[in-house]
């Protein structure tokens, strides 16, 4: 998985991400996803980590606001970024270099930028976080960084594999 950390709202919003987003249960931390999922860990080598240098080092660090809460379904509530369009262009770029890379397994449609409160739990757990989540918005943020994550369903799974800087290579 490639992931910007969202350190910045971690104190916000982890709370209930451990209570209704599992893989805050396996280790994932406060993010916005750039591909979900990325390339077995088994080849990811010096080739993959230059080309993720290469296309992250392009964007500039950029600041960005968690805005709006939003659902996908009733199954999912999660965090709008705005602006999100170097979040967008980041996931075009991983998918320009890797074209049979789909986001989310190839979920029809591209997924908008977000960070996940939760996922599958009963809808009035998820409209609490909702309703607690609205009147600390936004939150202000940034993205310094992206992190290659690689772990399983198991507990505690997800490591950081690699933290790829924004901006190294930018005119």
């Amino acid at each position: 998985s490639l992931i910007v950390p969202v350190t910045q709202a971690m104190a916000d919003v982890e709370p209930w991400r451990q209570r209704l987003d599992p893989f805050s249960a396996r280790g994932m931390p406060t993010h916005g996803t750039v591909e979900y999922p990325f390339l077995p860990l088994s080849d990811v080598d010096d080739g993959v980590r230059s080309s993720l240098a290469a296309i992250f080092g392009s964007v500039e660090a950029f600041g960005f606001e968690l805005v709006e809460v939003r659902w996908f379904d009733d199954r999912v509530v999660w965090l709008a970024p705005a602006p999100d369009v170097l979040f967008r262009h980041m996931t075009a770029s991983v998918m320009d270099h890797w074209p049979t890379l789909r986001p989310y397994g190839g979920l029809p449609g591209l997924v908008p930028p977000h960070l996940t409160i939760g996922v599958s739990e009963p809808r009035p757990r998820l409209e609490e976080a909702s309703r607690s989540l609205k009147p600390l918005l936004p939150i202000a943020s940034s993205a310094r960084d992206v992190w290659l994550m690689s772990g399983s369903s198991a507990p505690g799974s997800w490591t950081t594999q690699a933290r790829i800087p924004l901006g190294t290579n930018a005119a």
